[in-house]
């Protein structure tokens, strides 16, 4: 399995989806994917800023 998410990274510290299932899986039940899997990078989902509610002093 490869992640294509940069640097190095450890089991769940990379929040990637795809990498993560699938090692998961793995040490749950011994599951190995029937193929060499390639996981696309993840970005974090944005989080947005609080409105602005306008209202002054």
């Amino acid at each position: 399995m490869t992640v294509d998410q940069g640097g190095h990274g450890a089991y769940l510290v990379g929040r990637n989806a795809c990498a993560n299932d699938r090692v998961t899986a793995y040490l749950l039940g011994g599951k190995l994917p029937a193929r060499d899997v390639e996981c696309a990078a993840e970005t974090p989902a944005r989080q947005q800023a609080p409105a602005e509610t306008g209202v002054i002093g």
